[in-house]
């Protein structure tokens, strides 16, 4: 067999731990393994191996840089190696037929007292040709398959920073063969780099549970976009795949990445070990690591006035999307009264002076159900008619409108319900329509936010300021961050015409972060909404977190290309504006995108998220939630493990207050608690509940700028309800030193009680209507564990059941914590009472009895 032959008489670099081999004759990796664990990662080798890299030339140049249509290469005329003198390493060369030389140095470094023995991959191409380079894809490791023996399958993990963090079980097995009949195989997006809907951290881990495995990383400081890609190809090979994108796109540049790709041996079993290795990189002080965690751990920060307490521990619960120019007081007041303290509420996109809201009624609603349109998404109606009744009404002509059967007709065809919908029931809700589509047609053309001065005064009614004012509520407007509002987005925009042609909308209308005019006008207008719109905080929808990685113009002062200096554009950016803002507020004024990727820890705080809401949420790792729901995939907090301390604060769950959504709304909340994070109660998509004691229809914000009332809509949970004042008193208060200010160590172990309970869910609350609900089987408690400045350890629990308490048994390893001196003493804390516990500390472990009463935060201290 070749790959056997290869593995025996190939190049060979070999250390205590990690064993390579790569080929002789095309320097394919025909092995890579962990000797501690006794695993290999490439068990399934191509009969005809091929070199560890592929070019990418550019035929045809898309708008973005993995749509670019290329010529995909891997030939080569010769390849040669030779040993390096200064190292246990190799330099690998190889002439390619399209002209190119590649070089590849790979390097066993040993042991350290920071880092385990691992593999540096160095990877450059060179280019005579005078063609575009797209992309050098280095290393590209062939033949994964499963690690172990076959009943360790079932044990096989992939941890990938994809959306923040998932972990998926078996993932080269349901590459290959679905979970059921019927389901789709697995598959990552291509996992894009830095992008938050896709990878905004470059690495992951591939292991078995309790035995070991292989972290994968892409050390790179200098901003490069990639993908992050574990992945299978057409011909049915799993592949490890790392596309870098031209970052200088012109013909004959070449591509010298300048950072090494670190693979290195796991010898736990669990993906907290990756994660601690990515941490060590990305908060180190040598020339490799980055330099986005070096403003200091935001505890520190806040004492010098460089960051704003009270996104970390004063607020625990957010909301997001309410309108802020139509009266929601009520419902603010609410909400306020149930958390018990301040509440950060990022208000909709309907604040600037220029846009006005258009307000649907009772009357507009009326019209629609009479037609059968029932529009309102959240409702379980089945497929909605409006955008039947909206073509096929939309081929009617002006005289056949004013015929009878011709609408009657109309209405057959749009399918609507027999019996609804006479003629001017009809021709009264075209009206309606018509005055609705003048509106977006004036916001769209007539109403430009081109000059400051536009913006304001904000359209945030006195009854909302009141009410937030009352509570010491911070806010912030909803703004879409990089789109034109009526400059000129051909002068200033990310892309020339023709290749905006080829992209999304929201792509195509993306400005350039390195035009001076438009840098200067978007810190201008940021420091005007803090100074003239009195918001405490600053948030950015659709902004260079989630998109802007590539320009194909040069006329700005940086060349066209993906990544690198475009992300230092907009890192300046960002910069100029939280300066502005700061000096206009007289105080730190937290930013905040949709998403976050971790180049920008530094310049921006604080990130919207969905995927926390697992089954509930939308958008980033929606196409896993297949896979959520068989329990084959989970969210994991990667994100926070490796950057709690530095930054990057997440507002997340996607959840809703009402009855409707479910009990799984306590497992979420829960894991959104004992992280650390902001719970983000979302009104984008779906209205108001029904509160006891507000007597009026309940609003939604609507994209674009309509607001719509409804008086049939869910009733609040009154537990639900609870949560927020039980997750407002531990990250504000008892247990604050570690949500808000501390760093994630590996859990305990959590023995006795209810292993699992199974939680009923509805999802209606989507951008794109998806409409769903079932159940799913969760632990029923739910734990994460914190070091606070190296001094001691909190352990956070919830019981997540409904009415029983729960006695369990839980172990913890001392090892982990990484805390300084000897931990002698436990304390067991909840919002009513502090009281001493009996922790039984020997042999490098901690052991206790904890009783959980249901839906409740305790915290367990062990301190010195």
């Amino acid at each position: 067999m070749a790959s056997r032959e290869s593995q025996e008489r190939g190049i060979v670099l070999e250390g205590k731990v990690l064993r390579v081999v790569l080929d002789v004759e095309t320097g394919a990796f025909a092995s890579i393994k962990n000797k501690a664990a006794g695993l290999e990662l490439v068990t399934q080798c191509p009969a005809e191996p091929k070199p560890p890299w592929v070019l990418g030339f550019t035929r045809v140049p898309g708008g973005k840089p993995f749509n670019h249509e290329v010529d995909e290469s891997r030939q080569f005329d010769s390849f040669k190696w030779k040993r390096l003198a200064e190292c246990q390493g190799v330099l690998l060369e190889w002439k390619t037929t399209e002209g190119p030389t590649v070089e590849m140095k790979v390097m066993l470094r040993g042991a350290t007292a920071e880092w385990p023995e691992r593999v540096d991959i160095w990877a450059e191409a060179d280019n005579p040709t005078g063609r575009v380079l797209q992309t050098l894809n280095a290393p590209y490791v062939e033949g994964i398959g499963r690690l172990g023996n076959e009943e360790e399958a079932r044990l096989n993990r992939l941890a990938h920073s994809a959306h923040s963090g998932f972990l998926v079980d078996d993932p080269v097995g349901l590459m290959h063969e679905p979970f059921a009949p019927g389901e789709p195989l697995f598959e990552f997006w291509p996992m894009r780099y830095p992008n938050g809907f896709h990878a905004p951290m470059q690495f992951f881990s591939y292991y078995v549970e309790r035995r070991g495995g292989f972290y994968f990383a892409a050390h790179d400081p200098h901003h490069s976009a990639k993908c992050i890609d574990f992945k299978k190809e057409a011909g049915g090979q799993v592949v490890i795949s790392t596309p870098n994108y031209q970052w200088v796109e012109r013909g004959g540049e070449a591509m010298r990445l300048r950072y090494p790709y670190v693979i290195a041996p796991l010898t736990r079993g669990d993906w907290y070990e990756g994660a601690e290795l990515y941490r060590k990189w990305v908060t180190g002080s040598d020339v490799e690591s980055p330099t986005w965690t070096r403003r200091g751990r935001i505890e520190d920060r806040a004492k010098r006035g460089d960051w704003a307490s009270w996104l970390s521990d004063g607020v625990a619960v957010c909301t997001f999307g309410l309108p802020a120019s139509y009266d929601v007081s009520p419902w603010l007041r609410a909400i306020d009264a149930a958390a018990g303290g301040p509440v950060f509420h990022v208000f909709g996109h309907d604040w600037p002076a220029y846009a006005p809201v258009f307000v649907e009624g009772k009357e507009y609603d009326a019209l629609a159900a009479e037609c059968g349109c029932l529009w309102a998404r959240w409702r379980p109606v089945g497929p909605a008619q409006a955008g039947q009744f909206g073509y096929w009404g939309g081929r009617l002509s002006e005289e056949e409108w004013h015929d009878d059967s011709a609408v009657k007709d109309m209405l057959a065809k749009a399918g609507l319900p027999n019996g609804r919908g006479d003629v001017e029931t009809a021709r009264a809700l075209r009206r309606a329509n018509a005055a609705l589509q003048e509106f977006r047609r004036r916001y769209d053309t007539g109403m430009t936010g081109a000059e400051v001065d536009n913006y304001f005064p904000t359209r945030l009614t006195p009854e909302n300021e009141e009410a937030c004012a009352e509570n010491k509520d911070p806010k912030a407007p909803f703004h879409f961050d990089y789109f034109p509002h009526g400059l000129d987005v051909e002068k200033l925009g990310l892309l020339t015409r023709e290749r905006a042609e080829k992209v999304d909308k929201d792509a195509a209308r993306f400005l350039h972060p390195a035009s001076e005019f438009f840098r200067d006008f978007h810190a201008r207008r940021s420091a005007a909404i803090v100074e003239r719109g009195g918001f405490e905080a600053l948030y950015y929808d659709i902004s260079a977190s989630s998109g802007g990685e590539y320009s194909d113009r040069s006329d700005f002062g940086i060349p066209a290309g993906a990544g690198r200096k475009l992300i230092e554009a907009h890192r300046r950016l960002f910069a100029e504006t939280r300066e502005q803002a700061c000096r206009a507020g007289g105080r730190y004024v937290p930013q905040g995108t949709e998403v976050m990727i971790e180049n920008f820890l530094d310049v921006v705080d604080y990130g919207q998220w969905r995927v926390g809401g697992g089954v509930h949420g939308d958008m980033e790792g929606e196409n896993l939630v297949p896979f959520v729901k068989a329990g084959r995939a989970r969210r994991i907090p990667m994100w926070t493990y490796v950057y709690h301390e530095f930054g990057g604060v997440r507002m997340d769950g996607w959840t809703k207050l009402s009855k409707n959504f479910g009990e799984l709304f306590f497992h979420t909340a829960a894991q959104i608690a004992v992280e650390g994070q902001i719970l983000e109660v979302n009104y984008e998509f779906s209205p108001l509940e029904s509160f006891p004691g507000i007597d009026r229809p309940s609003p939604q914000l609507v994209y674009l700028n309509q607001v719509r009332l409804d008086n049939d809509v869910p009733e609040v949970d009154p537990e639900k309800l609870a949560w927020l004042g039980e997750a407002t008193a531990a990250r504000t208060g008892f247990a604050k030193d570690y949500l808000a200010w501390g760093r994630m160590v590996p859990p305990g172990k959590v023995s006795g009680g209810a292993e699992d309970v199974e939680f009923d869910w509805w999802h209606y609350n989507d951008i794109d209507g998806r409409e769903e609900k079932g159940t799913l089987r969760v632990p029923s408690v739910v734990h994460a564990a914190w070091a606070y400045r190296d001094e001691r350890v909190g352990l956070v629990f919830v019981n997540i059941l409904g009415k029983r308490k729960q006695t369990v048994n839980v172990e913890f390893d001392l090892a982990v914590a990484g805390v300084k001196g000897g931990l002698v003493r436990g304390r067991r804390a909840t919002r009513d009472e502090k009281r001493h516990l009996p922790v039984e500390f020997g042999e490098g472990s901690a052991r206790f009895e904890l009783t959980l009463p249901p839906r409740k935060i305790v915290l367990v201290e062990l301190t010195q």
